[in-house]
């Protein structure tokens, strides 16, 4: 009754070309602290390269849904 679904063999997975990441996916380094350094700059700092990667965050998640648009709508 269900031999009709058996696979001939023909059926080949076409390959998908997923488009470049854009570069705000790039890590952001952390900031170094040395000896002697002003706490309140290096928390400047450390804040700064926090801010950046949270900015990569939305910015790489507007890029994914973007993808995945195009994939459910075929563009």
């Amino acid at each position: 009754m269900l031999s009709g679904c058996v696979a001939s063999g023909t059926t080949k997975v076409q390959p998908v070309n997923l488009p470049v990441a854009p570069t705000c996916m790039a890590p952001v380094p952390v900031p170094p602290i040395k000896t002697g350094d002003d706490a309140r700059s290096a928390l400047a700092r450390s804040r700064a390269a926090l801010a950046q990667a949270n900015g990569n965050l939305t910015c790489s998640a507007k890029w994914y849904e973007k993808v995945r648009v195009g994939y459910s709508t075929g563009k």
